[in-house]
């Protein structure tokens, strides 16, 4: 049976790097999707507990090993962009009046 994943999901972002990136550690993980290594450990946990993964602890490191490769990715989590305050062009500055 294939596992759905929310795509753009943190745990979607992680499992996608296994599938290409193979073995990885925990520290490596965190640097390369940019996240805070104990919100990392969170979601590997979630996952393991899912039996996706597992986490082998080794001397001064944790690799990531992925189990099941089954992934079906689904949807799409998109992020807004926050809207950035604008400056007002020169000519409509009220100041320079």
């Amino acid at each position: 049976m294939t596992v759905q994943i929310v795509r753009g999901s943190l745990e979607a972002r992680i499992l996608e790097l296994l599938l290409s990136w193979y073995p990885m550690t925990e520290a490596e993980l965190s640097d390369e999707l940019g996240v805070r290594p104990a919100a990392l450990h969170r979601a590997l946990l979630g996952l393991q507990a899912r039996g996706l993964l597992a986490l082998e602890p080794l001397e001064g490191c944790t690799f990531v090993r992925l189990l099941r490769t089954d992934l079906q990715f689904l949807g799409r989590q998109t992020r807004r962009a926050r809207a950035s305050p604008r400056a007002a062009p020169p000519s409509e500055d009220p100041a320079i009046r």
